[in-house]
């Protein structure tokens, strides 16, 4: 539930990339996502940076805080246990009937929080780029995700993923699985440590208003 742990990841990855510290680089990508660093160019591993901060704000920040907010404690946790089951277990293996469950089910519950944590980065980008304008951060992030989200296996991962592509205008790249804003219909460049910058400031107050949002609905309807 660490939003600032997960920050502070992605703020050291920016720092070994800047100092063209790869082998570091690609050691610290096995604390974000569990695909092989070991081939990956710099550009690829700012792109992976990118991509788990924008999925992990949704599931590990806005979506246990949706289920706080609806149901309490209980709800956060229950959420928390299937996404952890949904990543542990996974599809394939001795444990494949269990895989599958937990990741439909997980499927079902991040339908909203997915979407919303989308948005909310939306709103952090309009915050952290107020010479911007609001409306043309707004479409190309929904633009991008509405386009480019369909291209992960996930119904729910590329929504914030390809709306983040689209807020910093970049290209998110998984070989052979997805292209998010890239050709041909994207125009985005190849992520540097730059990049990760930008998007550790957005995710870090896309979380703070996360956290106000639900504490605003849990005052309101409570």
């Amino acid at each position: 539930l660490s939003l600032q742990l997960l920050c502070t990841v992605a703020h050291q990855m920016a720092y070994f990339l800047e100092r063209g510290q790869l082998d570091k680089a690609r050691n610290q990508l096995m604390w974000l996502c569990s695909r092989d660093p070991s081939t990956l160019r710099a550009d690829e591993l700012a792109g992976g940076t990118l991509e788990s901060l924008s999925e992990n704000l949704s599931d590990s920040v806005v979506a246990p805080l949706f289920f706080y907010t609806l149901f309490g404690p209980l709800g956060a946790f229950g959420f928390r246990a299937a996404n952890t089951l949904d990543s542990r277990v996974g599809f394939r293996g001795r444990m494949e009937w269990v895989g599958k469950f937990s990741a439909r089910k997980d499927d079902i519950l991040c339908i909203i929080p997915a979407r919303l944590g989308a948005l909310l980065l939306i709103v952090g980008a309009v915050v952290c780029h107020p010479r911007r304008a609001a409306l043309s951060i707004l479409r190309r992030g929904l633009w991008v995700a509405w386009s480019d989200a369909k291209q992960c296996d996930s119904p729910n991962s590329g929504w914030p993923m390809a709306c983040f592509a689209g807020i910093l205008e970049v290209q998110l790249e998984k070989r052979g699985q997805y292209s998010l804003n890239g050709p041909p219909a994207g125009d985005g460049k190849p992520p540097g440590f730059q990049d990760i910058r930008r998007g550790y400031v957005i995710a870090q107050v896309a979380g703070i208003f996360t956290f106000l949002l639900a504490m605003a609905a849990i005052a309101l309807f409570r």
